[in-house]
C-alpha cells in the first residue's frame, strides 16, 4: 500500500522505477469535505481528461454526492492495471465549488493479471442537460495491437444530472467487427450505475472496434457525464 495526502488544488504523480511492471490493483481517496459533490481521477502517462491513445491518460474516475465517501476505483476482483517500467500514475481532485485537500492510496502488486483501462467514449465532456434523451459520444478504439485482445468488464463513471449516480437511459458495451457489424453487444442495467462491472471475457480481434456509449434524460439547469474503462488484455 502506497499512502499520500496532498493539500487542495494539488495533484500527486507516482513514477515506477523498477525494472519490471507493476499492478495497481485499486485506488482509495479519502478527503475531510463532507457536504459538497467532488471527485478523483487517475490517469497514466498524461494528465488529461480523455485519452488519445487507448490506456494512455484518464484510466479511472471516483465522484460522491454530498454526505457520501468516496467508492474505491478498482481494476477487476482479480486483476489490476498494468504500468510499465518508467511509467507515471497522476491522481487528482476537484470539488464543487473549488478544491479540497486529499489523502490517497494505491494497492499495487507484482503483476499476476494485468490490463489496460480504455476510456470510452476517448474524451471526458460534460453534458448541459435539455428536453430530451441524450447520449454521449460515439468514438470506438481500434484494435491496432495486431493481435487478438481481451475485454472482461468496466469500471463505470456516472454523474445523472439528478443527484444521482444511476443513469436513465440505456448504457452499452460494444464490439465491432471491421466493416462496422456489430460482433457482442451489452446493455446490462449494470452499465448505467456507477461502479465495477465484470462479464464473460470477449474477443476483439485485430482491426475490430471496442466502444461504449450511454444515454440519459435530466432538467435543465444540471449537467450529466458517463464513461466506461474497459478492462482490456
Amino acid at each position: 500500500m502506497i499512502g499520500v495526502g496532498v493539500p487542495a488544488g494539488t495533484y500527486v504523480k507516482f513514477t515506477n522505477h523498477t525494472d519490471g511492471f507493476l499492478q495497481i490493483d485499486a485506488i482509495e481517496a479519502a478527503t475531510g469535505e463532507t457536504q459538497l459533490w467532488s471527485e478523483y481521477c487517475a490517469y497514466v502517462g498524461e494528465l488529461v481528461t480523455g485519452q488519445h491513445t487507448p490506456g494512455v491518460g484518464e484510466v479511472g474516475c471516483s465522484s460522491k454526492q454530498g454526505g457520501e465517501n468516496y467508492p474505491t476505483i478498482s481494476f477487476g476482483g482479480s486483476t489490476g492495471l498494468a504500468i510499465a517500467p518508467g511509467q507515471v500514475v497522476y491522481l487528482n481532485s476537484h470539488t464543487e465549488p473549488g478544491y479540497k485537500s486529499h489523502v490517497y492510496a494505491l494497492r499495487v502488486s507484482t503483476p499476476t493479471a494485468a490490463l489496460h483501462a480504455w476510456r470510452q467514449p476517448q474524451h471526458d465532456e460534460v453534458i448541459p442537460c435539455k428536453d430530451g434523451e441524450q447520449s454521449t459520444a460515439g468514438t470506438p478504439w481500434r484494435n491496432e495491437s495486431g493481435r487478438e485482445l481481451h475485454l472482461s468488464g468496466a469500471s463505470i463513471y456516472a454523474e445523472s444530472g439528478r443527484g444521482t449516480n444511476t443513469l436513465s437511459g440505456p448504457a452499452c458495451i460494444y464490439v465491432m467487427t471491421a466493416d462496422g457489424a456489430t460482433k457482442y453487444q451489452n446493455c446490462d442495467a449494470a452499465l448505467r450505475t456507477r461502479g465495477d462491472v465484470s462479464f464473460p471475457v470477449v474477443t476483439i480481434a485485430p482491426g475490430e472496434y471496442v466502444s461504449a456509449q450511454f444515454n440519459n434524460t435530466c432538467p435543465a439547469p444540471a449537467v450529466w457525464d458517463a464513461a466506461a474503462f474497459l478492462r482490456v488484455w
